[in-house]
């Protein structure tokens, strides 16, 4: 049999309350994975499916090496990605209202059925893939504006497990990334990605892992602030990790109505 995952031994700063609500609601077989109705699938399988061709999707968008060292990001946050996932789907003990959805991938359809996908600019109310800031000192750096971004009650969750720099070559123009969550723990210690990032990864990437991943609940809110120490230079910095969210939802509709 194999050893049970400890996730606090496995992420020692992540919010306790959170962490325990989770673990006792998969004790107690409140968020089990279930069985889809359209043939012999079950949840498990469209999220196996669907997390791993989520992770490869980097090695299409920037090559062999770069992708392999987001699936080791991805394959250390598996656990708890998995937990998350559940949870917000089918707890009543998030902070806001949980989805209630079955998960099933790509066919989702209606307000009973939800997918996994990567955080994309479409995830939140104010992002931008490229950004130039003007002067140095405090950046809005997600949202681009003051203010804060909210995962939709009842239709999204997020997991944040790093970030990922697709542009700056040999000018990181930002030396802080702090971020603060509307939970238990509030506001984040700054990282320094100046130090992470300073040695080019493959080709026009660098990976900015974080040791504890963000979790924001439906309802929740994040506020991520860069300090920017070069002005004018160009900079490709976005989140890397997970959302959950209903098919629906308005952050889920394409290009085609």
């Amino acid at each position: 049999m194999a050893k049970a995952v400890n996730l606090m031994e496995l992420f020692p700063e992540a919010d306790v309350d959170l962490i325990t609500e989770m673990v006792n609601a998969d004790k107690e077989g409140k968020i089990s994975w279930k069985e889809i109705d359209r043939g012999p699938r079950t949840e498990a399988d469209v999220f196996n499916a669907d997390y791993v061709r989520l992770a490869q999707s980097y090695i299409a968008m920037y090559g062999a090496d770069e992708g392999e060292i987001s699936i080791k990001l991805f394959n250390k946050f598996r656990p708890i990605v998995d937990l998350f996932t559940r949870f917000v789907l089918k707890s009543d003990k998030t902070a806001g209202t949980p989805l209630n959805a079955l998960l099933v991938g790509e066919v989702a359809t209606g307000a009973q059925q939800a997918f996994i996908r990567p955080l994309t600019l479409r995830s939140f109310a104010n992002a931008s893939y490229t950004q130039l800031p003007g002067s140095t000192g405090a950046y809005n750096f997600l949202p681009t504006t003051t203010g804060v971004e909210t995962a939709t009650n009842g239709k999204q969750g997020w997991v944040f497990l790093g970030f990922v720099e697709t542009k700056s070559t040999s000018i990181i123009p930002y030396d802080e990334i702090q971020a603060s969550i509307d939970d238990t723990i509030g506001l984040r210690k700054p990282m320094y990605p100046y130090i992470n990032m300073s040695e080019q990864i493959g080709r026009n990437l660098k990976i900015y892992g974080l040791t504890t991943p963000y979790f924001v609940q439906p309802s929740q809110t994040i506020d991520i602030d860069l300090t920017i120490r070069t002005a004018n230079v160009e900079f490709g910095l976005f989140p890397l990790g997970v959302e959950v969210i209903i098919a629906n939802a308005a952050q889920a509709v394409g290009p085609i109505a």
